[in-house]
């Protein structure tokens, strides 16, 4: 008992030595309690935080990078890279600060990407900030719109609904075309809703066209004047192609417009030598004769020639004598390129001097873009004339090019050749010259 009332009165002594140490330290004693030669004690300092181990983030809508610096540090594959970069990251209220970044600073190269990237993330959004935008670009809000369409066409729909014109037409009459896996109902009520009366008739048209194109035809042609008749006319013809390539080409005639008609007709053309080349060059040779004919006759032979030279030369020597020298130099110039040997050879065998003279010389000039010696023996072994001289002067022209071209340079002007700018030869020397 006695021991521990001991142990209490020396923990209540002890306590009220701390509570004396605490008054005086804050009376200002404590340093000739705790510095006993008299060293004032360090004054307290306030408290500060430790500095966090991250900078904040900055507010939402502001880049961390702007175009300004991308464009100045880099530029090419690396300045698109960093703009990627950027975009990957950023919220769509950046994004509209980055639009409005490249217009101000006229910074072409990056609004399509960030405009795309903003369709990307809010369609919407991208749309109203589109539309809002003076003056109103169709071709941007026409490429945002699609893009939603893509992804959700009924949401994308509704959206066309509210714009004004010429915005809502736009809609009207491209969404239909430009999705291209939509039923033709679909495609119905995109005109419908968005009020393209004239583009329904179009699609109508175009249906039909699949079943009865000759009719689907007399229907455009009865339409008013103007672009969507020309539009209507056009997607009857191309589905028409898909029955009978010879009947829809055959139905252009009726077209007034003759640039018109020649545009659709190459380009049907065109369609049918990558499906049928042989098919092709027997409607083409069965035309009346025209020059229209002779330059289709040679633009299909020399897309047959690419597989069967010899046999579209075969051709040629059957027509008339101005159909004939057109459409051999065709065939031959496509010969010359794999085998310029066999095509000059050929050349030879069709006795045509006016169409060696004229010919001969282009088949060699592109012989020397390849092989260049080669086409110089050549033209060693062939008898005096013009044409070998000038044969000779354009190989050893474009050898000496290939390996001197100061000395080449020097042989030009003492020869008297002239190259244009596409790069073709032209040779004035006397037979001869060598």
């Amino acid at each position: 008992m006695i021991k521990w009332m001991g142990t209490l009165a020396v923990g209540i002594a002890l306590g009220a030595a701390g509570m004396l140490l605490a008054q005086r330290a804050l009376d200002g004693g404590l340093a000739s309690l705790l510095w006993p030669n008299g060293t004032p004690a360090p004054t307290p300092q306030p408290f500060e935080p430790p500095a966090p181990l991250h900078e904040p983030s900055p507010p939402a809508g502001t880049p961390v990078v702007s175009l300004a610096q991308i464009q100045g540090a880099s530029y090419g594959f690396e300045r698109t890279a960093a703009l990627y970069d950027l975009l990957r990251s950023a919220d769509a209220r950046s994004i509209e600060a980055l639009l409005e970044e490249a217009d101000a600073d006229d910074l072409a190269w990056a609004w399509w990407p960030i405009h795309s990237r903003y369709v990307d993330l809010a369609p919407r959004a991208a749309l109203n900030y589109l539309v809002s935008r003076e003056p109103i670009q169709t071709s941007p809000v026409y490429s945002a719109l699609f893009a939603w369409a893509l992804e959700n066409l009924d949401a994308a729909l509704a959206f066309a609904e509210t714009l004004d014109q010429p915005l809502r037409t736009e809609a009207g009459r491209n969404l239909p075309h430009t999705l291209v896996n939509l039923s033709d109902d679909r495609r119905e009520e995109i005109a419908r809703r968005l009020s393209v009366e004239t583009e329904l008739t179009r699609m109508r048209a175009a249906a039909e066209a699949a079943s009865d194109p000759s009719s689907a035809w007399q229907r455009a042609l009865a339409m008013e004047a103007g672009e969507s008749r020309t539009q209507t006319l056009w997607a009857v013809a191309w589905r028409w192609f898909d029955r009978s390539p010879s009947a829809a080409l055959s139905a252009l005639n009726s077209v007034a417009d003759t640039d018109q008609r020649e545009s659709w007709r190459n380009q049907l053309l065109e369609r049918w030598i990558g499906t049928d080349r042989e098919a092709a060059l027997q409607w083409v040779v069965s035309q009346p004769p025209s020059a229209k004919r002779t330059s289709r006759i040679a633009e299909v032979a020399a897309a047959v020639a690419e597989d069967s030279p010899a046999e579209m030369l075969a051709l040629a020597d059957r027509l008339d004598t101005a159909a004939r020298r057109e459409v051999a130099q065709r065939v031959l110039a496509v010969w010359a390129k794999s085998d310029p040997r066999a095509a000059l050879a050929a050349l030879d065998e069709l006795a045509d001097r006016r169409l060696t003279q004229t010919t001969e010389q282009s088949l060699v000039f592109t012989w020397t873009q390849s092989d260049p010696m080669a086409a110089f023996e050549w033209a060693r072994t062939r008898p005096a004339s013009d044409n070998r001289t000038g044969a000779l002067s354009t190989t050893m022209y474009f050898q000496l090019n290939r390996t001197d071209p100061e000395r080449a340079e020097r042989y030009r002007e003492m020869s008297g050749i002239t190259v244009d700018e596409d790069g073709s030869v032209i040779l004035r020397l006397p037979a001869q010259s060598f």
